[in-house]
């Protein structure tokens, strides 16, 4: 692939492979791209108009959001947490370009033995949904509308009535499935007294780091901790690492009387005090769980979680 990566450029027809004969069936439906904000080169927001027929009303839950493939005509689609709160009259989704420089993708060949291994690494969904615009820019049915299905309640369930302080560690994209509890249970206890910790390669990935902190000032007992865990090579006066080092720390963190989350934050790493929801990397999520289980106590149920691609 060359180093300017263009739609022409990508491979449609082979990306259409049997993976995506179980959406084809799927009862999606034509709806309008409100607006579409880049992030980053590989991260953006996608706004669509809500739908009557859309019957979202709990935090958490996540829908089949994709488009036809412009070669082959099929449905593409993926499942996406819906970010905007169920009392917003507009649909929000974070969607990330699995993988930074898409200019490194590799070449496909139909005849390749490892073809299947190299489709896996195109975001394949995610590149078709950003090439959409709003009709204010141009007025093409092609491009200002997405498919979308009915909203789905997921396993990032938070309880309002739970007390005890919630912590969410999110890496990536995985912020995503937080916003919507944030903007939906503001008045929650265990909301005002919330600890979000936040982990992204780059610091353009802090999405929603404006409307965290504008919470925090609404709410001081809000905790909003970022985590860097790449050099940016720009000036950087928040956290660096990973989350890890705070919810799942190795003994070398481990020195002193004070837990390193403790430290931070000052409240217990303790279940007593806390119940945790976490959401990203699939690795971030086994590190945390097992930590917190055989180290701190934790039981099963008091760790809410839900796997998101990075």
């Amino acid at each position: 692939m060359t180093s300017d990566l263009t739609q022409k450029d990508i491979p449609w027809a082979l990306l259409d492979s049997a993976y995506n004969d179980r959406f084809q069936k799927l009862n999606l439906r034509e709806v309008r791209v409100r607006q579409l904000t880049v992030r980053s080169a590989w991260n953006y927001r996608l706004f669509l108009e809500r739908p009557d027929w859309l019957a979202y009303v709990t935090p958490g839950s996540f829908t089949m959001v994709g488009k036809r493939n412009p070669m082959t005509g099929r449905i593409a689609s993926r499942p996406y947490s819906i970010v905007s709160a169920p009392h917003e009259d507009f649909l929000e989704f974070y969607i990330a370009l699995t993988g930074e420089n898409l200019s490194g993708l590799a070449d496909l060949d139909p005849s390749d033995e490892g073809l299947g291994e190299k489709l896996r690494q195109y975001p394949y969904v995610s590149l078709l949904l950003q090439d959409v615009v709003e009709r204010e820019i141009e007025v093409d049915p092609d491009f200002n509308n997405v498919l979308l299905g009915q909203a789905t309640l997921g396993s990032f369930r938070f309880d309002a009535n739970d007390h005890r302080i919630a912590v969410f560690g999110f890496t990536g994209t995985g912020v995503a499935a937080g916003v919507p509890v944030i903007r939906a249970f503001p008045w929650a206890p265990a909301v005002r007294n919330a600890i979000v910790l936040h982990g992204v390669r780059n610091p353009a990935d802090f999405a929603y780091q404006d409307e965290f902190k504008e919470h925090r000032q609404h709410y001081p007992s809000f905790q909003y901790h970022m985590f860097l865990s790449r050099d940016s090579g720009t000036p950087w006066h928040y956290g660096r690492g990973r989350l890890t080092r705070v919810l799942a720390p190795p003994p070398s963190e481990l020195t002193g009387t004070i837990h390193p989350f403790e430290k931070l934050t000052g409240v217990p790493y303790d279940p007593h005090y806390i119940k945790l929801y976490l959401c990203g990397s699939e690795a971030m999520i086994k590190e945390v769980i097992t930590y917190a289980v055989e180290e701190r106590g934790f039981d099963r149920k008091d760790i809410i979680h839900e796997r998101f691609f990075d």
